[in-house]
Parts: C-alpha cells; structure tokens; sequence
C-alpha cells in the first residue's frame, strides 16, 4: 500500500509537470488523498469497476480450523459410595489465570475444548487439554461471559492473555490413576499456576520382605 502511494505522487507530479503546472508537495498530495478516500462510497467502487471492466481479485477460500465446542471430560473417579462415580473436575485455564490473589486455586470443571492443545512433553493424551467452565463465572471488557468465550474470542485461544496475568504461567498436568487403572478421588488439576504445587507422588509400594531360611542362620 505504501510503495502505491508513493507510485501514485511521483505520477501525480509527472503529469502536472507535463501540463505545465507547479509540482505539489508530499504533505498536499496525503492530505488531498485522504480527503478523497473518506468521501467514497461503497457505489463509487462498483462504477469503477464496471467502467474498467474489472473484477475484484479473487480470494482463495480458508480453510475451516477444527470446531472449537465444549465436550465433557470421560474420566471418572469413585464416588462417596462403592457403586457410584463421577467425572473428573480439573482447573479451569480462565479461572487459574484471573484468581484473586488470596486464592489457592481457582475453579475447576469438567468441560474442555474439543480443539485446544496446551504444549507438553508429556506423552499423555489427557495432559494436553484445555478445561474451560462452560458458564459465566467472569468479566472480560466489562461484559459477563463464559470461561469458554474468554478463552476463546477475548484471548484468542489463550494467544493474547493479558499483560498483567501473564505471569501465571499454564502447565499441563498428567491424570493421577491408581493401580487397577481407577484414578484418585482426591481433586488433581490438569492446569495450575506457577505459584501452585500440583505434584502426584506415584502409590507406595510394600516392601517385599525374603523369608530366611533356618540353613542361612549362623
């Protein structure tokens, strides 16, 4: 756009030149642009177009990224009594991002993106998921809008976290199971801030003890 414009003065002068007319300065020559410009209307462009024979340059279409909707976690953990369960809570990304200061931890839910990854060497299909509450916990510009629009529309998947949260950074956290493949009752968060201990200790094992023998005996 800026090499057209310098293009357009420097044909602009040429031709008052060979009319045998004064050259216009850099300055004159934006100002009368841009006062032009901001008096097209949309009308103007069409006649244009149909006077040139021309048509507008075509656009290759985009391609449309994964559909970004909110899905419910498949894991589960046991419930208070022996025959019931339910799912899996983990740390919203939102919610751990905006907590108060005097906050442990923010909130948790069983919602993730079905599109979002979070960065992580961990090999673990799980770890890499973006929980985000599907209903309106927060402010974001002064509107009141879901974990999942915030994440999504105000900070373009997580790319543009505001300056003054940034140091809260998100980690990506491997499910905690127990032998048997049951996963621990205990609340875990696939996400925590850089302030949180979110540490799983693997379940101890018992120490094998060897039967002696009464030969060994001195």
């Amino acid at each position: 756009m800026d090499l057209a414009i310098v293009n357009a003065f420097i044909i602009y002068n040429a031709r008052r030149a060979a009319a045998g007319k004064s050259k216009v300065s850099h300055v004159s020559f934006m100002k009368q642009l841009h006062l032009e410009l901001c008096q097209l209307q949309s009308s103007d462009w069409i006649q244009l177009l149909r006077h040139r024979g021309l048509d507008p340059t075509p656009t290759k279409p985009r391609r449309a990224g994964p559909a970004q909707v909110p899905m419910q976690t498949d894991e589960w953990r046991k419930g208070r009594g022996d025959e019931t369960r339910k799912r899996r809570q983990r740390a919203c990304k939102v919610c751990s991002v905006l907590k108060r200061a005097d906050q442990a931890r923010g909130g948790e839910t069983t919602f993730y993106c079905s599109a979002c990854k979070l960065k992580t060497s961990s090999k673990h299909a799980l770890a890499s998921r973006v929980f985000l509450c599907n209903k309106v916990k927060h402010q974001s510009n002064g509107v009141a809008t879901s974990c999942f629009e915030i994440w999504h529309k105000h900070w373009k998947d997580g790319t543009m976290i505001p300056q003054a949260r940034r140091k809260r950074k998100l980690r990506a956290r491997k499910p905690a199971r127990l032998p048997g493949g049951e996963e621990n009752g205990e609340g875990d968060s696939s996400e925590q801030s850089s302030g949180d201990s979110a540490s799983v200790s693997p379940p101890q094992r018992r120490q094998r003890t060897r039967a002696i023998d009464d030969s060994d005996k001195d």
